[in-house]
C-alpha cells in the first residue's frame, strides 16, 4: 500500500474517532459544565478515551501500545478542539443592550433623537447627570467574555500571583505532567521510535506553547506592575527581578531542548524514519535444516519482531547465531526477553560486541567459537542526561544479571567507555559465566557473513585471515578462485565450519604437494620438523588419529585435534612452499642410500615392517607402532644437515 495513502487513511480514521467522542462526551457533561470549560473537558476526555481504546486495539501480544495511540490521536484532536474553540467564540458574540433613560428634555412624543448616545463598557459607565441635570441615554454594550487563561495573558493579574501563584505553580504542573504522561503512555512492550518520537514531539510542542504563554503572561504583569510603581513614585525592582527571571527560565527551557530533548528527537527520527543509517543492516538466515538461525548485521528497530516472525515458522530452531557489532540497546532487550522465553541456545562464530553481548547473554547455552570474540563497553545514547544514563546502565546491568554473569564482570564491561571496546579472553569469559563452553567449529553450522556472500567478499575474507590462501591466489589463482566457489556453495547450503575446512584442504594439500619439489632446502628440513611434530602431538592425543594422518591424510578431527602453534607452523611453511619458484631438482638416490640406513636403524624391526604395508593392512593393533616409526623417520630426516634432509624430503614425496 502506498504510504501516503496509507497515512492518510490513518489520520482520517483519527479525525472521525474523535469527532465522534467529543460529541459523545459534551452530551453526557452537558448538564454539569457549560462553555468554554465544556470545550476544554470534553477534549481533554476525548484523546484520553482515544488513547485508551486505540492502545488496547493496538496490543502487541499482551502490552498495549499507548505511546502510539496518543500521537495518532493528539493531532486529530487538536484540530477539533480548534475548530470547536472558533464556532464557541464566533456564536458567542454579545448583541447590544439599550438602556433607555428618562430625561428631563424627552417630549412626550417620545423622540429622543437630541438625546446623546454613547456606547461604553458596562464596567466604565459615566455618570448619569450632566451638567445640566440631563440624564443620557447610554448604549451599552456586553463585556467581552474573558477567562483565566486570557487575564494571565494580557498581564491583568498582579505580579505576586503571576509569579508566586501562576508561574510557580504551572512549572510544578509541567513536571507532574511530564511525568505522568511518560509513565503512563511508555509502551510496556518496550522500544517504538515513532510513537516516541510523536509521543516527544507533540509533548514538546505543548511545553513549549504553556511557557510561551506563562511567560508572555509574567513579562505583561510585570510591565503593568513597573508601570504602577512609576506612577506612585516606588521602585520598580520586584518587577525587574520577575522579568529577569522569566529570561532566565527561557535560557534554561532552551539549554535543556538543545542538550537533551532536540538530540533524543532528533536520533529517534534517525531510527523511525531514516531506517538507523549508522547501523549496518542485518540478515536473518535458517541453516542446518531450520534447526539453528543465523543473525548477521546491526540490531535495529524492528529485529525482534522479524526473528519471532522466524521462529514462529520455524520452530525447531535450538540456537541462533549472533554476529554483529551492535545496535539498540533497547532492542537487544526485546530479544534477549524472546529468546529466554523459547530456552535457545546463542552462538558466535566471528564477533559479538555492544547490544548484541545482551542478546548472548540469554542463551539457555552460551557457545564462543575458538576464533571468536565478545566486546564490551558502556550505554551512550544523544541527549541523556547523567542521571538518565546511569539508570539505563543499571537496567542493563539487572538484565546480565539475570542471565548469570558475575557482578564484578559485569560492572567492569559497563564502565568501558562507549568509543573503546573490551575483548575478555576466553578463560575470562568463562569464570565471569558469560559463556557456557567453546566450538571448534564442529557443531554449528557456518555463519558470521552475509546470506549470500559475494565471491570478492570470500576472497577479501579468506586471503586476509588465511597466508596460505593468500600465497595460493598468487601461485595458483585457479585453484583459489575454485575454493572461493566451493566455500560459497557451502556457506549457502548451511555447512559446518569443519565441513568448510575441510573441503578447503583438500584443495590446499593437492596445491602444496604439486609444488613441494620446488621449495628451497632450508623450507623442506623444517617441514621434517614439523610432520616429526604433528605426529608426536597426534601420538599422545589418540594412536589412531597418528596413524590416519600418516597413512591417509588428514581430516576434520586430525585438524582439530594439532595445538595451535603447530597448526600456525604448517601454515606459514605451506605459504612458502606454494610462494617457490625454483626448479624442481632430482633427488640424488646413490646419496640417500647411508641416510636411510642411519635413519632405519633409529626403528625397531616391528616398525619399519608396518611402514613397508599398505595402509590397508596395518592391523588398529599396530596402530601406535606404525606411528612410532614415521616419527622416527622424520626425526632422523631432520637430524641431517639442511641439504641433507632436503633432498631426502624430496625422495619421500617425488614417491607419494
Amino acid at each position: 500500500m502506498d504510504f501516503t495513502a496509507y497515512a492518510f487513511g490513518e489520520f482520517a480514521g483519527g479525525l472521525l474517532g474523535v469527532v465522534f467522542l467529543t460529541a459523545l462526551w459534551s452530551l453526557v457533561i452537558r448538564r454539569f459544565l457549560q462553555p468554554p470549560a465544556l470545550v476544554y473537558v470534553a477534549n481533554l476526555l476525548s484523546l484520553l478515551t482515544a488513547t485508551i481504546v486505540g492502545g488496547y486495539g493496538l496490543a502487541n501480544g499482551a502490552s498495549p501500545n499507548f505511546a502510539y495511540s496518543f500521537g495518532m490521536y493528539a493531532v486529530p484532536q487538536i484540530i477539533v478542539f480548534t475548530a470547536l474553540l472558533w464556532r464557541q467564540r464566533a456564536s458567542g458574540k454579545a448583541r447590544p443592550l439599550d438602556y433607555a433613560i428618562d430625561t428631563q428634555l424627552l417630549r412626550t412624543t417620545g423622540d429622543t433623537s437630541s438625546v446623546p448616545t454613547v456606547e461604553i463598557d458596562v464596567n466604565e459607565i459615566p455618570d448619569r447627570q450632566t451638567n445640566h441635570g440631563e440624564t443620557l441615554h447610554v448604549q451599552t454594550k456586553r463585556p467581552r467574555r474573558s477567562n483565566f487563561f486570557a487575564q494571565y495573558w494580557r498581564g491583568e493579574f498582579s505580579l505576586g500571583a503571576s509569579y508566586w501563584g501562576v508561574n510557580f505553580l504551572v512549572y510544578l504542573a509541567i513536571l507532574a505532567l511530564v511525568g505522568t504522561l511518560t509513565a503512563l503512555f511508555s509502551p510496556e512492550d518496550g522500544f517504538e521510535p515513532v510513537s516516541i518520537f510523536w509521543f516527544t514531539s507533540l509533548l514538546s510542542a505543548g511545553i513549549a506553547a504553556v511557557v510561551v504563554w506563562q511567560v508572555v503572561g509574567l513579562w505583561r504583569a510585570a510591565q503593568r506592575h513597573a508601570d504602577r510603581q512609576r506612577k506612585a513614585g516606588k521602585s520598580v525592582f520586584w518587577a525587574g527581578a520577575a522579568q529577569l527571571m522569566a529570561v532566565l527560565s527561557v535560557l534554561q527551557i532552551v539549554g535543556t531542548f538543545s542538550q537533551n530533548t532536540a538530540p533524543q528527537i532528533s536520533e529517534m527520527y534517525r531510527i523511525a524514519f531514516k531506517d538507523d543509517p549508522d547501523l549496518p543492516p542485518n540478515e536473518l538466515k535458517l541453516l542446518s535444516g531450520g534447526t539453528e538461525l543465523s543473525l548477521f548485521g546491526g540490531i535495529k528497530y524492528g529485529l525482534s519482531r522479524d526473528v519471532e516472525r522466524l521462529l514462529k515458522a520455524a520452530p525447531d530452531v535450538s540456537v541462533i547465531h549472533l554476529n554483529s557489532s551492535g545496535g539498540r540497546i533497547a532492542e537487544a532487550n526485546k530479544l534477549f526477553k524472546l529468546i529466554k522465553e523459547r530456552a535457545i541456545d546463542t552462538y558466535v562464530s566471528n564477533e559479538c560486541s555492544s547490544a548484541c553481548t545482551l542478546v548472548f547473554a540469554a542463551g539457555s547455552h552460551r557457545w564462543l567459537s575458538d576464533a571468536a570474540k565478545l566486546g564490551y563497553h558502556g550505554l551512550s545514547f544523544p541527549g541523556l542526561t547523567e542521571q538518565e544514563r546511569r539508570a539505563a546502565t543499571e537496567e542493563w546491568a539487572a538484565m546480565y544479571r539475570a542471565a548469570g554473569l558475575d557482578g564484578t564482570f559485569i560492572t567492569k564491561a559497563l564502565a568501558v567507555s562507549q568509543e573503546t571496546m573490551w575483548y575478555p579472553t576466553s578463560d575470562e569469559l568463562m569464570q565471569a559465566k558469560a559463556i557456557t563452553d567453546i566450538d571448534r567449529g564442529e557443531k554449528f553450522g557456518s555463519s558470521g557473513h552475509e546470506i549470500v556472500p559475494s565471491l570478492a567478499s570470500i576472497e577479501h575474507d579468506m586471503r586476509a585471515s588465511s597466508e596460505v590462501i593468500d600465497a595460493l591466489q598468487d601461485a595458483a589463482p585457479d585453484v583459489a578462485h575454485k575454493i572461493y566457489r566451493s566455500v560459497r556453495v557451502g556457506i549457502m547450503a548451511g555447512q559446518s565450519k569443519d565441513q568448510l575446512r575441510q573441503s578447503v584442504s583438500g584443495f590446499v594439500a593437492s596445491a602444496v604437494f604439486a609444488n613441494f619439489l620446488r621449495a628451497d632446502d632450508e623450507t623442506l628440513a623444517e617441514y621434517a620438523t614439523l610432520l616429526s611434530k604433528q605426529y608426536l602431538s597426534l601420538l599422545t592425543r589418540d594412536p589412531a588419529l597418528c596413524f590416519q594422518y600418516a597413512a591417509l591424510g588428514a581430516n576434520a578431527d586430525v585438524i582439530k585435534a594439532l595445538p595451535s602453534d603447530i597448526i600456525e607452523m604448517e601454515e606459514q611453511l605451506n605459504a612458502r612452499i606454494l610462494r617457490a619458484g625454483g626448479g624442481r631438482p632430482a633427488p640424488k638416490l646413490e646419496e640417500n642410500q647411508a641416510a636411510w640406513a642411519i635413519i632405519s636403524e633409529t626403528m625397531t624391526q616391528e616398525q619399519a615392517a608396518l611402514l613397508a604395508m599398505e595402509p590397508g593392512q596395518v592391523p588398529a593393533a599396530g596402530y601406535d607402532q606404525y606411528c612410532k616409526g614415521t616419527i622416527a623417520m622424520f626425526k632422523g630426516i631432520s637430524s641431517f644437515g639442511t641439504s641433507q634432509a632436503a633432498m631426502i624430503m624430496r625422495q619421500v614425496f617425488s614417491t607419494k
